[in-house]
């Protein structure tokens, strides 16, 4: 590949392998030294697989520059996947300059190129909504917090100790019967209203 100047950054897409349908295809970018490196992805964000700061060829980024800056063909930088990963990964787009104040000189003398391979993969699915439960209880009486299995909490009586259960998808509120409005916690009020299912408890 012996392309000019004008030709680079080099943009390379590959096709998934035919015996893995639904895998995702990856890109390719090449960037000359000090020139920029624009990853980006239309759908999903980025995950940078490979990247290398260096040179592995003759050809790549040649144009206009003597031999002596393209001999060295074994020249490689290991950090160079973290450097891009820190930079790219989970962005819908991001940029880094190929050049040594990113990822310092692997080899002096050569003239470099940055060659990074990545796909766009979906963002993870969002975390599950852990419901909250509060319980008001008046000076001198006793709380009671607990977690019961599933089955347990559908047998709760008032005449049973409360169970907390982690089946119950919304929050709920256990007061007794006899407290008075005047006498609760300065946010009971807006407690009880932000709870969806209120529990008397008789004591």
């Amino acid at each position: 590949m012996n392309c000019t100047r004008a030709d680079w950054p080099y943009v390379h897409q590959t096709k998934s392998h035919p015996l893995y349908k639904n895998s995702v295809p990856s890109k390719v970018v090449v960037t000359c030294e000090s020139q920029t490196a624009f990853l980006s992805c239309d759908q999903g964000s980025i995950k940078v697989l490979s990247a290398n700061y260096g040179r592995t060829d003759r050809q790549t980024c040649s144009a206009g520059r003597p031999y002596n800056q393209l001999s060295n063909v074994r020249c490689t930088q290991s950090t160079s996947l973290r450097v891009v990963a820190i930079r790219c990964d989970g962005k819908t787009s991001c940029s880094i300059v190929a050049g040594n104040a990113a990822f310092t000189d692997p080899c002096y003398g050569t003239y470099k190129y940055l060659t990074v391979s990545y796909k766009c993969v979906a963002p993870p699915p969002p975390s599950p909504r852990v419901p909250s439960k509060v319980v008001v209880t008046c000076e001198s009486q006793t709380a009671f917090l607990s977690c019961a299995e599933a089955d347990d909490d559908t047998n709760i009586s008032p005449s049973q100790t409360p169970q907390f259960t982690t089946a119950l998808l919304t929050p709920v509120v256990y007061v007794t019967d006899s407290t008075p409005a005047s006498e609760r916690l300065p946010d009971t009020h807006s407690l009880l209203s932000t709870a969806s299912e209120t529990i008397t408890v008789n004591v």
